[in-house]
């Protein structure tokens, strides 16, 4: 536990109770942060016994949380692959509306990028703009192998076909 004599300090910048070695854990910058965004961070202790750090959000439907949202939704990149006018039209609306930022390739302009050329946080593939008999979602597949963002596969009626190859059975 912490003494009282202590405890009312542990917050502040700078403070330190004077170990050698020791940085400590941030507490100044952990309450900053949870201030920052309407929350806050509060101790308890029992010296000797044990602390109790309560951290306080605020509520998922206050103003703060949804200004928080709105920020980090203007930070994402977002990839739609698609040959429909109508799709990407959608897209190109939605991203003017909230704000983030979209970038628009047809299904050849993709070929003719690397693998490395797919940082985006979110990726949207048409799969009805997709050639089943040139197997171009694999080849999609295969170039969005390092990315790390999430892959959403758009389709209207049934899920992507694929051209089967001779000998080899499907993996489903």
């Amino acid at each position: 536990g912490i003494a009282p004599d202590v405890i009312r300090h542990i917050f502040q910048d700078f403070y330190t109770t004077g170990k050698s070695g020791s940085y400590g854990l941030g507490l100044p910058f952990c309450k900053k942060v949870m201030r920052s965004f309407g929350g806050n961070i509060k101790c308890i202790s029992q010296p000797g016994e044990w602390s109790q750090f309560t951290l306080t959000f605020p509520p998922i439907t206050s103003d703060t949380v949804t200004e928080i949202k709105d920020e980090l939704t203007k930070m994402k990149s977002i990839l739609l692959v698609s040959n429909q006018d109508i799709i990407v039209q959608k897209m190109v609306d939605i991203s003017r509306f909230m704000g983030f930022d979209v970038t628009v390739l047809d299904v050849k302009s993709v070929f003719k990028k690397k693998e490395y050329e797919f940082e985006f946080d979110l990726i949207f593939v048409d799969v009805e703009s997709l050639d089943v008999l040139e197997n171009q979602l694999d080849r999609i597949e295969s170039l969005l192998s390092f990315t790390e963002a999430r892959v959403v596969y758009l389709f209207e009626h049934k899920p992507a076909q694929r051209a089967k190859k001779v000998g080899q059975d499907p993996i489903w």
